[in-house]
């Protein structure tokens, strides 16, 4: 099956998914935009900044259905890249996160905060699979997601998204999709991979 085929055969699922992530975008959950001041700081009373956590743990339920849509995606995008990418020579720049020989062939694709788009989808999709156990044992996942911490550091509408563990477990495969990879439609899915598995060619 060639590169073309899997992308083919698997289209119908992915736009079934995205369209899914179109209903379920017109909910939303708590938004800490009201309590922005004017000039940048978040200004919270103890009580409001209580109320908006619980108001988060609330959500629990919209939180999982959307990151159930949009891990089944970067599930499919994952296979692509493990039955057409090969291992290969790695740029020193990538270093940080630990490259070796069995993990060589993610690092492709275009870069987002100085990280190849076939890592984000890897460690997109373990933190999706083992999120009830928090930080993740896998040491590149791990890795990547201290990266985005460290990114967000000081945004204070993105600070807390990678945070594992507090206020409590949570998928964050929405995050990558929609914040990182940038996909909004099946449109630009399609883009990224064809873009992404050219790189590689065929196995």
């Amino acid at each position: 099956m060639s590169i073309e085929d899997y992308l083919q055969n698997t289209e119908p699922t992915i736009r079934h998914l995205f369209d899914g992530l179109s209903v379920n975008n017109a909910m939303r959950p708590p938004s800490i935009l009201p309590f922005i001041d004017e000039t940048g700081p978040v200004k919270m009373s103890k009580q409001e900044a209580d109320d908006f956590v619980q108001a988060h743990l609330d959500s629990f339920a919209f939180d999982t259905s959307r990151a159930i849509l949009a891990g089944s995606i970067l599930q499919i995008a994952y296979m692509a890249i493990r039955l057409y990418s090969t291992k290969g020579e790695v740029h020193t720049k990538y270093q940080e996160f630990g490259i070796t020989e069995k993990n060589s062939s993610l690092f492709i694709g275009r870069e987002v905060h100085g990280i190849p788009l076939g890592l984000l989808i890897y460690a997109g999709r373990i933190q999706y699979s083992h999120w009830d156990e928090g930080e993740p044992d896998n040491k590149l996942a791990s890795r990547l997601f201290d990266h985005l911490r460290t990114i967000y550091y000081n945004d204070p509408l993105a600070d807390m998204v990678y945070e594992l563990d507090y206020p409590g477990h949570s998928p964050k495969s929405y995050y990558i999709l929609r914040g990182e990879l940038r996909w909004k439609t099946s449109a630009d899915y399609f883009r990224d991979m064809r873009e992404m598995l050219a790189e590689v060619g065929e196995k």
